[in-house]
C-alpha cells in the first residue's frame, strides 16, 4: 500500500513529539523553578559595624520562598564559631559575626545570612566615668601637645587593647603626664597603676608603681617635685632602690616611698612656686629586656632579677609582646586627667585596634627537615604532620588541613587523610595545605610539599652479635641487637615474643619466660611509609630446676662498724612446673671479718658488719625450690667511722670516703684535700627534706666542683651542682644546676674561703642558694624534677679538671656541723609521707600516715609513735591494735568517735639517745547543720498574741 501524503505523516509525528518534550519541557522547568526560586529575608535589618561589648537584640524576620513565607529562627555564630541562639546577643569578643536566619520549606532548611564586624576600641574602660578620645590638649594648660586625652574614674581600669613590641620599641612603653583639674599646685590622684601583662601567658605580669610623695605639711612643699616608683613582677612586692650604689642606699619594698624620679604630680617645681611645667616634663616608662631593669626617664628603678632586692627573681616575658592597663589611687576628685603622647611605637589616632596579623602556623616536623623531607613511594601512605596556630588576638585557632595532588595545577584534586596519613597513588607531588583563620578573617597558609617516586627503598633488618636462643624458665633474656638499613626516614624498631600456645607480646627490655618450650622471637624495623622488615628466630625455654631471683635488695652502698642494720627480704621463685611460678621464701647469710669470714645464717634480719680484709662485708641471700637452690651475693663497703668504738666516741672525717684524698679536721671544718680528678662521697644518707650543707673552697687549683645529690635506693634519679671556675668570675652563669646556668653569682668563689651554701627542699622541689635565690630543679631533659621517691640521698663530691691543688672545708652537712667533736650533738630528722588534712568529720576512718627517720651520723635509729584521743587516752586502730610507742614505718586507720584533737606524736633516737619528737593533730570539726524536729501536737494555725 502507498502512503498518499508522506510529508503530513512526518508533520503530526513531529508535532506530536514536540507536544510531548513540551509537556516534559514545563515539568522539569516547574521542578527547577521551585528548587530555584528565590530566597527572601524580610525584616532583620542589622548595621555592618558594631563596637566591642554592645548587645544587640536582632529584629524579628520571615523568609520568602516558593510562594511561603515563614518566621525565621534566628542564631549569631560569633568569630570563634560558637553558635549563641538567640536574637539578642553581647558582642564580647571582636572580628566577623554572622547572623543566621533559618526555616523549614518543605522539611528542608533554608538558611539566609549576614554577615558583620565587631570593632575592638583602641581603649576599652571599666565604666562610663572613664573616656578617652585622641586629639590636641584644649585645656586651660594649652600645651599644645597630642595624644590620646584621658578622663579616668576611680575604681576604673582603663586598658590598652593594642599589642606593645618590647622588642620593636627597643623597651619603650608610655609617655604621658598629667593635668591637675583645679589648676597648678593641686593633684588629682595619689598613684598609678601601670601593668604588663604577657600576651600569650596571663600569669606573667610586671606591675609598674608610679605615686607622689604624702602632703606632710612642714612648710617647704618640697613634695611638690618629686614622684616614687616601684616596680616587681608577679611573685614579688614591687620595690624600688633610692640612692643606688651610694653609701645613702636605701630599699623601698612596698609602701609610699620608692626610686626617686624628677616628675610633680602637682604640675609645678621649686617646691610648688615656680612655673608651670604640665605638658614640659613627663614620666616615661621603659623596660630593658636584656637587663631585666624597669626605667623611668634615664632613672634605674629596680632589677628583678637582683637577689639583693628579691628573694624570688622575676625572669621577665616569653616574646616580650605585652598588653598594658592603667588604674588610679587615692583620688582626689573622683577623677585624673592625663595624655598619653606614646604607646610604644604604635599609631594612637586609630580610634579602633586593628588586627591585620594572621595567625602564626607551627607545623610539627618531628624532627625531620622541613626543607628535606622524606620522598613518598607509590602505592604507599604517608603520615600528615601535625600543625597548630596562635594568633596574638584570639590565641589558640583551629588549623583546617588538607592534601591535594597537583596542587599548583588545573587538574589537581583533595586526597582523602586516613589515620593521620594519605596514600600515594600516583607518582608526583603533594601538597599539604595548612590554612588559619583568626576572628577578624585574617588567613595564614602554609604548604609541604612532598615528592613521590615510583617506589621507596625496602628496609631491611637482622640481628646483631650474639644473642640467646635457649634459656631456663624464669631466667631474665634480652632479644638481639637490632640492625637496620634501607627505608624512608626514622626507622622504628621493636622485639616481639610469641610463645608456643601462640600468645605475643611486645619486648620492652627483657622478660622472663614461664612456660617451656619453642618462642618465636621476631626483630621489626618500620619506616615513616610503613614499610616493615622482620627478622626472625627460635627461643627454646627448658625448665629451670635453680630458684630465680627477681628484684634486687635495696641494700646501703655503705655498712658503718658497730650499728644494727635491718636488711631488706627479696623474694625467690620457683619455676620448676614448666606452667607458672611459685614464690618462696629466702634466708640471709653474712660473710664479714667476723669468725675469720666464716659465712654465718641470719636467725632475723638485723645484723652488724665487720670489715673483711679487703674492706668489705658480704650479704648472701639463699633459696631452696623443688628440684633445687640458689644464692646472689652481695658486697658492700665497710666504714669503721670511730675514734673510740669502746668509748662510744666518732670521728667525722672518716664519714667521707674516696680515693685521692687527703682528710684532716679542726674545730670548726673537715678539710678534704684532693691529690688528682678524684669522687669521694659522705656515707650514710640522710633525710631529702631540708637538706643542707655549707663549705668554702681554700685552694682552688681545679677548674669545677661537682655535687651529684642521689636517691639512696635508684642513684639515676637525683641532679647536679656545677661551680665552674671559668663562670664563677662571670655575671651569667656562676653555677650550673643539671647544666642549666643560674643567673646568679654566689657570694663565695674559689680561693676566697667564704662559704657555698645550698638547701634542697623536697616539698617545693626546689635549690636555695645563699639563702636567697630559690631555683625551681628541672632534669637534663627540661622536664620538672619530681624529687627522691625513697625519701633518703647520698650526695658525691667530684673533684674535675685538677691542676695543682684542691682543698675544701665542710662545715654543715645535712643540719650536722662538722668538726673534730667525737659526739653526736643533732637528733635525727623525721619527715612525714603526707601531710594530714586541716580538720576531719565526726565518725569517719581517718589514717594515720607513716613517716621516715634519719641521723646525718647513725644509721641505726629507733622510732615510736602513740596515738591519743581529744581525752587523752590512748587510741586503739580498727584492727584492735593500741596505738602506744608502734612503729611508725607503716600506716594505721582510726575511728574519730570524739569532737576535738586528736593527737599523733612521732618519736626518733638515734645511738647516742638523741631523741626527736614530731606532733600532728587530727581535728574533728562539726560541720554538720543542725536538724530541727517538730514536737507532736502543734496546731496548724495560730492567732496573733497566742503563745
Amino acid at each position: 500500500m502507498k502512503v498518499k501524503n508522506k510529508n503530513l505523516f512526518i508533520t503530526v509525528a513531529l508535532a506530536l513529539l514536540f507536544f510531548v518534550c513540551a509537556a516534559l519541557g514545563i515539568f522539569i522547568s516547574n521542578a527547577h523553578a521551585q528548587e530555584n526560586a528565590a530566597l527572601t529575608l524580610i525584616g532583620g535589618e542589622i548595621e555592618e559595624n558594631y563596637i566591642l561589648n554592645d548587645v544587640i537584640e536582632i529584629p524579628a524576620a520571615k523568609l520568602a520562598y516558593g510562594g511561603e513565607t515563614k518566621d525565621a529562627e534566628i542564631s549569631v555564630i560569633k568569630p570563634d564559631g560558637e553558635r549563641v541562639r538567640s536574637a539578642k546577643v553581647k558582642l564580647t569578643e571582636g572580628g566577623e559575626y554572622k547572623a543566621e536566619f533559618k526555616a523549614l520549606f518543605s522539611g528542608r532548611a533554608k538558611t539566609v545570612e549576614k554577615a558583620f564586624t565587631v570593632h575592638i576600641p583602641l581603649f576599652s574602660n571599666t565604666s562610663k566615668k572613664t573616656s578617652w578620645e585622641y586629639g590636641v590638649d584644649d585645656s586651660d594648660y594649652q600645651t599644645g601637645k597630642e595624644g590620646v586625652k584621658v578622663r579616668l574614674a576611680k575604681g576604673d581600669i582603663l586598658t590598652y587593647n593594642d599589642i606593645i613590641d618590647l622588642k620593636k620599641s627597643n623597651g619603650q612603653i608610655i609617655d604621658f603626664f598629667l593635668l591637675p583639674e583645679d589648676g597648678v599646685g593641686t593633684k588629682d590622684v595619689k598613684k598609678l597603676m601601670i601593668t604588663l601583662t604577657d600576651l600569650y601567658d596571663p600569669s606573667i605580669a610586671l606591675t609598674i608603681i608610679i605615686q607622689c610623695a604624702n602632703d606632710h605639711g612642714d612648710g617647704t612643699n618640697w613634695w611638690y617635685d618629686w614622684t616614687y616608683v616601684l616596680a616587681g613582677g608577679q611573685n614579688q612586692t614591687p620595690t624600688g632602690v633610692e640612692g643606688k650604689g651610694t653609701n645613702n642606699e636605701k630599699i623601698w619594698v612596698g609602701g609610699d616611698w620608692g626610686t626617686v624620679v624628677p616628675y610633680s604630680f602637682y604640675g609645678t617645681r621649686s617646691n610648688g612656686g615656680g612655673a608651670s611645667v604640665v605638658g614640659k616634663e613627663s614620666l616615661n616608662i621603659s623596660y630593658n629586656e636584656e637587663e631585666n631593669i624597669v626605667y623611668v626617664g634615664g632613672t634605674e628603678i629596680i632589677n628583678l632579677s637582683d637577689l639583693m632586692y628579691f628573694e624570688d627573681p622575676w625572669n621577665g616575658f616569653k616574646t616580650g609582646e605585652v598588653k598594658m592597663s592603667i588604674q588610679g589611687d587615692g583620688f582626689t576628685l573622683g577623677t585624673a586627667n592625663l595624655i598619653i603622647t606614646r604607646i610604644g611605637i604604635n599609631n594612637l589616632k586609630n580610634e579602633y585596634f586593628i588586627d591585620n596579623t594572621a595567625p602564626e602556623i607551627t607545623v610539627d616536623f618531628d624532627s625531620y627537615d622541613e626543607n628535606n623531607l622524606p620522598t613518598a613511594g607509590k602505592g604507599l601512605h604517608y603520615p600528615v604532620f601535625s600543625a597548630k596556630a596562635r594568633d596574638k588576638v584570639f590565641g589558640d585557632v583551629d588549623v583546617k588541613t588538607t592534601v591535594y595532588f597537583n596542587y599548583e595545577s588545573q587538574q589537581r584534586y583533595q586526597i582523602d587523610i586516613q589515620d593521620g596519613c594519605f596514600a600515594t597513588d600516583e607518582v608526583g607531588y603533594y601538597t599539604i595545605e595548612y590554612l588559619a583563620y583568626d576572628g577578624f578573617k585574617n588567613e595564614s597558609k602554609k604548604l609541604i610539599t612532598i615528592y613521590c617516586g615510583v617506589s621507596a627503598p625496602e628496609v631491611t633488618v637482622e640481628a646483631v652479635g650474639e644473642y640467646t636462643t635457649s634459656i631456663g624458665t624464669g631466667a631474665l633474656v634480652f632479644p638481639a641487637e637490632i640492625a637496620y638499613s634501607g627505608g624512608t626516614g626514622r626507622i622504628t624498631t621493636y622485639a616481639t615474643a610469641t610463645t608456643q600456645s601462640g600468645e605475643e607480646f611486645v619486648i620492652d627490655e627483657g622478660f622472663r619466660p614461664e612456660e617451656e618450650g619453642v618462642y618465636k622471637i621476631k626483630l621489626n624495623a618500620v619506616d615513616m611509609l610503613g614499610k616493615t622488615a622482620i627478622f626472625e628466630y627460635d627461643l627454646t625455654v627448658s625448665i629451670n630446676s635453680q630458684p630465680v631471683f627477681i628484684d634486687e635488695p635495696n641494700l646501703p652502698r655503705f655498712f658503718l662498724v658497730g650499728y644494727n642494720y635491718t636488711l631488706p627480704s627479696i623474694p625467690a621463685y620457683d619455676y620448676s612446673s614448666g606452667t607458672e611460678r611459685e614464690q618462696i621464701q629466702t634466708t640471709i647469710a653474712i660473710r664479714d671479718g667476723k669468725n675469720g669470714g666464716e659465712e654465718r645464717t641470719l636467725d632475723s634480719n638485723v645484723a652488724d658488719f665487720v670489715a673483711d680484709v679487703d674492706g668489705f662485708a658480704t650479704v648472701i641471700y639463699k633459696a631452696t625450690g623443688a628440684k633445687g637452690s640458689s644464692t646472689v651475693e652481695y658486697k658492700v663497703k665497710v666504714i669503721d667511722a670511730w675514734r673510740d668504738i669502746d668509748n662510744y666516741t666518732i670521728d667525722m672525717k672518716k664519714y667521707f670516703y674516696g680515693e685521692n684524698i687527703e682528710i684532716t679536721d679542726n674545730s670548726e671544718s673537715i678539710k678534704i684535700k684532693a691529690t688528682a680528678n678524684t669522687t669521694y662521697a659522705f656515707v650514710n644518707p640522710v633525710i631529702a627534706h631540708r637538706f643542707e650543707t655549707k663549705f668554702a673552697i681554700l685552694d682552688g687549683g681545679f677548674s669545677c666542683l661537682q655535687l651529684v645529690f642521689e636517691d639512696s635506693q635508684d642513684a639515676s634519679i637525683g641532679f647536679s651542682i656545677e661551680i665552674d671556675k671559668s663562670s664563677v668570675s662571670s655575671e651569667n652563669a656562676p653555677l650550673r644546676v643539671n647544666g642549666v646556668a643560674l643567673k646568679y653569682r654566689p657570694w663565695a668563689g674559689f680561693d676566697d674561703g667564704n662559704d657555698f651554701y645550698f638547701v634542697y627542699d623536697e616539698s617545693l622541689k626546689t635549690l636555695q642558694v645563699d639563702a636567697l635565690l630559690k631555683h625551681k630543679i628541672l632534669n637534663a631533659d627540661g622536664s620538672e624534677f619530681e624529687g627522691f621517691p625513697s625519701g633518703l640521698v647520698y650526695v658525691k663530691v667530684n673533684v674535675l679538671g685538677f691542676k695543682s691543688g684542691s682543698e675544701i672545708a665542710w662545715k654543715n652537712y645535712g643540719g650536722q656541723v662538722l668538726s673534730n667533736r667525737d659526739y653526736d650533738i643533732i637528733a635525727p630528722s623525721i619527715r612525714l609521707s603526707t601531710d594530714y588534712a586541716s580538720k576531719y568529720s565526726i565518725n569517719t576512718v581517718a589514717e594515720v600516715y607513716p613517716a621516715m627517720a634519719a641521723d646525718v651520723l647513725s644509721p641505726e635509729i629507733y622510732t615510736k609513735m602513740t596515738v591519743k584521743d581529744p581525752s587523752g587516752n590512748v587510741v586503739t586502730d580498727v584492727d584492735g591494735l593500741k596505738l602506744e610507742d608502734v612503729p611508725f614505718d607503716r600506716s594505721y586507720f582510726i575511728n574519730l568517735e570524739m569532737y576535738g584533737s586528736y593527737s599523733v606524736k612521732y618519736s626518733a633516737m638515734d645511738w647516742a639517745e638523741r631523741e626527736q619528737d614530731y606532733s600532728f593533730a587530727i581535728l574533728v570539726v562539726d560541720d554538720q547543720a543542725p536538724e530541727i524536729t517538730l514536737k507532736s501536737g502543734v496546731k496548724g494555725q495560730m492567732k496573733q498574741g497566742i503563745n
